[in-house]
C-alpha cells in the first residue's frame, strides 16, 4: 500500500511538472509574439498547498511575464507583493467583483423558505454555505457552534465537500447534535434562494482566504455576514454588518456567534449589506477591465 502511494505521488508530481513547464512556455510564446496577458489573482497560491515549490515557481515567472495583474482589493495588492519576491505592484489594477442580485432567484420570504425546508420558524439560523474544502474552516465552525452560548439555535452546513474524508468528519463531529443539520451536497441554482432567505445570519470560518464569492452571495441577499478580518474581506463587507473578527484570535468566530444572537436589529444589517451589493455592479467591473486592455494596446 505505501509502495503504490508513493508511486501515485511521484507520478502526480511529475504530471503537475510538465503541465507548469508548459504552461511556461506558453507564456514565454506568447510574450515572442508580443500578446499582452493579464493575470487576475484569485489566491496567493493552491488552497490544499499542493506542490508549493512549482507554484512558487511558476507563480513567480508569471509576475514577471505578465503584463498587467489584477487584484479584487488593495489589501490583496499587498499581500500579494508580501508573498512573491517578483511582484510588481505597478503593474497591478484593483479590479472588484460585482454583485449575485440579478443571478439568482429571490422571491421567497424566510417563512416560506422555512416551510419549504421544514425549519422552525421560532430557531435562530446560522448557515454556512458553499462548497467545502480544509481552508474553509468548517470543522472550527462546527466546534465552536457546540461550545458558544447560543440558546435556541441550529446550525445549518450547505454544500459538496471537497473529499469523503472532510465528509466523514463533519459527520463524525455533529452525529450527538440536534441542532445542527448537514445537506452535503451541491445545491441547483434555483434552490439557492431558501437556503438563505431561511437563514438569520450566513457563517463563512475562512482559515485563510483572499477573496470569497460567497460573501457577495450573502451580500446579494441581504442576509448579516460572520467572517474574519482577512484578505478582501473587510473591503467587501460595509461597516454597518459588524460581525467581522480577527481570525488569529480563537475566540473571535465563538464571540460573534453570541454576539450576533443577542443583536436587536439584524434586519436592518441585512438591508445594508443588500444596497451594500447593489453599489457592486459587473458593469463598472467590465469597463475596468476594458480600461485595462485598452491601456495596454495604447503602450503598445
Amino acid at each position: 500500500m505505501t509502495d503504490d502511494f508513493t508511486g501515485s505521488k511521484i507520478i502526480d508530481s511529475l504530471i503537475t511538472l510538465g503541465r507548469a513547464s508548459v504552461f511556461i512556455l506558453d507564456i514565454i510564446f506568447v510574450n515572442l509574439l508580443s500578446i499582452n496577458v493579464v493575470w487576475t489573482v484569485h489566491n496567493t497560491h493552491h488552497h490544499e498547498n499542493k506542490y508549493e515549490r512549482f507554484e512558487r515557481i511558476v507563480n513567480e515567472m508569471a509576475f514577471v511575464l505578465f503584463d498587467s495583474i489584477v487584484v479584487k482589493c488593495e489589501e490583496a495588492a499587498e499581500i500579494v507583493c508580501e508573498e512573491y519576491v517578483y511582484s510588481d505592484r505597478e503593474k497591478m489594477e484593483v479590479i472588484g467583483d460585482g454583485n449575485y442580485i440579478s443571478t439568482y432567484e429571490n422571491n421567497v420570504s424566510k417563512a416560506e423558505a422555512r416551510d419549504w425546508l421544514s425549519v422552525d420558524t421560532d430557531s435562530f439560523v446560522y448557515l454556512y454555505f458553499g462548497l467545502i474544502r480544509e481552508y474553509k474552516g468548517v470543522p472550527d465552525l462546527i466546534a465552536t457552534f457546540n461550545d458558544a452560548n447560543i440558546d435556541d439555535s441550529e446550525l445549518y452546513v450547505v454544500g459538496q465537500p471537497w473529499t469523503e474524508e472532510i465528509a466523514s468528519e463533519l459527520k463524525s463531529q455533529s452525529k450527538e447534535s440536534d441542532e445542527i443539520q448537514l445537506v452535503l451536497k451541491y445545491i441547483d441554482d434555483e434552490q439557492i434562494q431558501y437556503y438563505l432567505n431561511m437563514a438569520d445570519v450566513l457563517v463563512l470560518p475562512y482559515r485563510n482566504i483572499l477573496n470569497s464569492g460567497s460573501v457577495h452571495l450573502g451580500l446579494s441577499f441581504g442576509v448579516p455576514i460572520i467572517a474574519p478580518k482577512t484578505g478582501c474581506i473587510p473591503a467587501t463587507i460595509p461597516e454597518e454588518n459588524p460581525f467581522l473578527y480577527d481570525h488569529s484570535d480563537p475566540d473571535g468566530l465563538r464571540q460573534q456567534l453570541e454576539t450576533v444572537r443577542e443583536h436587536s436589529n439584524l434586519t436592518n444589517i441585512g438591508k445594508a449589506n443588500y444596497d451594500y451589493a447593489k453599489k457592486q455592479d459587473w458593469k463598472s467591473t467590465a469597463r475596468e477591465f476594458k480600461n485595462v486592455y485598452e491601456g495596454l494596446e495604447m503602450d503598445d
